[in-house]
């Protein structure tokens, strides 16, 4: 009650009697406190909540062609009605009467003649009780979908760690198509910066059967073409309007993107592990503006940030691969190394040994081809050097780069 005096809003009570002077009594009581909207007979009463959704409705029983108790029982059977309480006018007080008016739904009777402080007093109770339940109603469904919100991002979180570095891609897909309908948008969307942070790609996106694929078209922008947006996301700040009317006037350049890509309404998330920019995620309506709830908002970051902490998996992952395979191949050239060195050495020494026989036999002629075979040798034994050289090289180049993937991890 108190929110909605201090935003001056007035509850709507509908009054039904076909007395005159009920509906002026009535009006005078509690016209100064609430908006009154008044029928003569039951017909006039249901053409009105056709148009209107009272809060409250005063209910005569005695009236001509339909009765209270018939006007009351269309209500009820109303879906769209059925809920607004509604308090008898009678001058009857026979207990089966009263009975009656309650078996029909009702939740109280004031009696005629009116008593003016009985009347307001049982339209603030009931009002009261109606806007109870409305916010606990409001209440148990909020947190029934923060309930669902929390056992999806359960099982994005598990998806995502059990994902290897194939199917990491797989599962952000999955995620973006499951994130997408639970918040009944038209498309969710993950661009990526490049290294230095001037251009940025389309790398995933799931889109809805009223929405279309942009992923091929929104490669390699420039980051200078939607420069306002850009700087927001960079800024760490959430972007977010129910109607392009929104964006401001530096925002020109993001505007008439979202209009090629037919955009009502958007949020982006900056999407950054640690101090580093990785891209942003963003998800859009295209049938119909929506406006997007804070709860909504503090719900997708917290899916953004479990993004954020997959992509820092994956770069990680990829350099331990790459540094791994720069592994395998240095220790193939370490053991090619060792076991070129081991022949080579028994040449040299059969070489050795030639020379001596040969020196014996003073002949010229084999010495010389003895010779080329030592100059081969040598040859042979410098290109082994220098690959142990890179060897050393690459060695501790590899070394640093784990320590590095250390930190960063």
């Amino acid at each position: 009650m108190q929110d909605r005096e201090n935003n001056k809003q007035k509850d709507l009570i509908l009054v039904v009697d076909d007395q005159a002077n009920n509906l002026n009594v009535i009006s005078s009581v509690l016209g100064k406190d609430y908006a009154i909207s008044i029928a003569n007979n039951g017909f006039n009463a249901l053409k009105i909540l056709d148009r209107v959704s009272p809060a409250l409705i005063l209910l005569d029983i005695m009236m001509p062609e339909m009765d209270g108790y018939e006007v009351c029982k269309r209500i009820k059977g109303n879906e769209k009605t059925k809920e607004i309480p509604i308090i008898f006018l009678t001058a009857k007080t026979d207990i089966e009467d009263i009975v009656k008016g309650f078996d029909h739904g009702a939740v109280d009777y004031i009696t005629k003649p009116f008593n003016v402080k009985e009347v307001r007093v049982r339209v603030k109770n009931h009002l009261e009780m109606y806007h109870a339940k409305k916010d606990l109603e409001t209440n148990q469904k909020i947190l029934r979908h923060q309930y669902d919100f929390q056992s999806l991002l359960t099982e994005i979180a598990n998806n995502f760690n059990k994902a290897g570095l194939k199917k990491i891609d797989q599962e952000v897909f999955s995620a973006l198509k499951s994130i997408g309908m639970f918040f009944g948008v038209d498309r969710c969307w993950i661009n990526l910066f490049t290294s230095d942070g001037r251009k940025y790609s389309n790398s995933h996106e799931w889109f809805s059967d009223n929405s279309k694929s942009h992923i091929q078209r929104l490669q390699d922008v420039e980051c200078s073409k939607s420069a306002w947006l850009c700087s927001e996301i960079k800024n760490r700040q959430i972007v977010a309007f129910s109607s392009l009317d929104e964006l401001p006037d530096e925002a020109k350049d993001a505007r008439e993107e979202f209009e090629k890509t037919g955009t009502s309404s958007a949020c982006l998330f900056p999407l950054i592990h640690d101090k580093v920019r990785i891209g942003f995620v963003g998800m859009s309506t295209n049938r119909e503006s929506r406006v997007w709830e804070e709860s909504e908002l503090k719900m997708m970051s917290l899916v953004v940030k479990s993004l954020a902490e997959l992509f820092n998996r994956q770069r990680i992952e990829e350099k331990l691969l790459k540094a791994e395979r720069k592994s395998t191949a240095m220790a193939m050239v370490v053991t090619a190394n060792h076991e070129l060195r081991q022949p080579i050495m028994i040449v040299q020494g059969n070489v050795e040994l030639l020379k001596i026989k040969l020196a014996q036999c003073k002949d010229i002629d084999y010495m010389k081809y003895i010779s080329k075979i030592e100059e081969s040798l040598e040859k042979m034994g410098s290109i082994l050097n220098k690959m142990k050289s890179i060897e050393e090289v690459e060695l501790k180049s590899y070394t640093e780069e784990i320590e590095m993937i250390k930190l960063d991890d």
